[in-house]
């Protein structure tokens, strides 16, 4: 089991935030899947999801999402992903 932290960031503060948790090991190929669940949850458009992402993910335990990511408008400055510990 491994839990996302997910935070939406307007001025430098988080306005909206949310834990998701998936059952089981990370995988790389439901990174997509993931984001896609997570913008649904928090009422946003979903990103497009580069490689730059994945790898940040994974060697830092974090990546975010600017208005340049979203092919569609998003009104946040920053949508920001990172793994819970513990």
């Amino acid at each position: 089991m491994f839990r996302i932290w997910a935070k939406l960031i307007k001025d430098n503060k988080v306005i909206k935030d949310m834990i998701y948790t998936v059952e089981g090991e990370f995988m790389v190929q439901r990174f997509f899947e993931h984001i896609e669940e997570m913008c649904h949850t928090l009422d946003i458009p979903i990103p497009i999801v580069l490689t730059k992402h994945i790898k940040n993910f994974l060697l830092f335990n974090s990546t975010f999402f600017t208005q340049e990511d979203f092919v569609e408008t998003f009104y946040e400055d920053k949508f920001v992903i990172e793994i819970v510990k513990g």
